[in-house]
């Protein structure tokens, strides 16, 4: 009997002390709950305020003239930097206050992991900013190369500007991942052999196949100073007008018929110009 109630004094001694201990703790966590509802609506202002003044100074509008950018596209990831910019003011703010709400209720733990994790914040956003110019930069290359290469009229311009812009994002990628502080050697040491690799097979194909074309581009800049569409010349025993001339062949219309010649023709061969239009 003595032991009974013994148990049943201590059982009840543990659900006073429960009890006790929950009412105790109930205002720091009620003072919490109230610290995390302010710190989501000083959030929800401060980021709301952040996006608009983005929004407002048309930053992004600015950059994306500058980049030689569409501004009414979006960028690869489909965010803009007013939305990016709110997400980490969001987030930033929440966090703050969930330091003061875990400090409220003692947990030294949660507290100085929170805190870590803040101290990190700017390594992790400077990161992210770098691979957003990147994605501006690399679209800029993008452009400029395919332009360029469109302007001298070599048909490839869409893969080789394409090309380039994944390698350029790869280091974008690499260098962000460095910022962020992951270790990043593997994954350079892999792309070093790819990119040695493609660059081989690249050197490869114009030594071994690609002679001809690239004898055909060369001559097709230097031809394109003296030959023009609309000249009538004559190349060996073939006389006719230049209808056409691209990076590779020039299009001759003969009396009857069309004649594609390879451009370097006009280089290593005798050619005589018999009139030009115009003179």
């Amino acid at each position: 009997m003595d032991k009974i109630q013994t148990v049943g004094q201590n059982f009840w001694d543990a659900f006073n002390a429960m009890w006790h201990k929950i009412f105790e703790t109930l205002p720091g966590i009620l003072i919490a709950l109230v610290i995390m509802l302010i710190g989501i609506l000083v959030a929800r202002s401060l980021s709301y305020l952040v996006s608009k003044a983005i929004q407002l100074s048309k930053f992004e509008k600015f950059t994306s003239r500058a980049l030689g950018r569409d501004v009414s596209q979006k960028n690869e990831t489909g965010w803009n930097l007013a939305q990016i910019a709110k997400k980490a003011v969001y987030w930033t703010v929440i966090l703050l206050f969930a330091v003061f709400a875990s400090e409220t209720l003692g947990w030294e733990v949660v507290t100085q992991e929170i805190s870590n994790l803040i101290a990190y914040l700017p390594r992790l956003f400077s990161a992210i900013l770098i691979f957003i110019i990147g994605l501006y930069v690399a679209g800029f290359v993008r452009k400029a190369i395919s332009t360029g290469i469109n302007s001298v009229g070599v048909q490839a311009s869409g893969l080789i500007s394409t090309i380039a812009y994944y390698v350029i994002m790869i280091l974008i990628s690499i260098t962000s991942l460095n910022q962020a502080g992951i270790d990043t050697g593997a994954i350079t040491s892999n792309f070093i052999i790819v990119i040695g690799s493609i660059f081989l097979a690249f050197a490869l194909a114009f030594g071994l196949g690609a002679k001809d074309v690239l004898g055909n581009i060369l001559a097709g800049l230097y031809t394109k100073k003296n030959f023009h569409v609309g000249q009538r010349i004559r190349v060996q025993d073939t006389e006719g007008v230049i209808e056409r001339m691209d990076s590779i062949n020039f299009i001759l219309k003969t009396d009857n018929k069309l004649i594609s010649i390879p451009i370097r023709k006009l280089v290593e061969e005798k050619v005589e110009i018999i009139d030009v239009p115009g003179q």
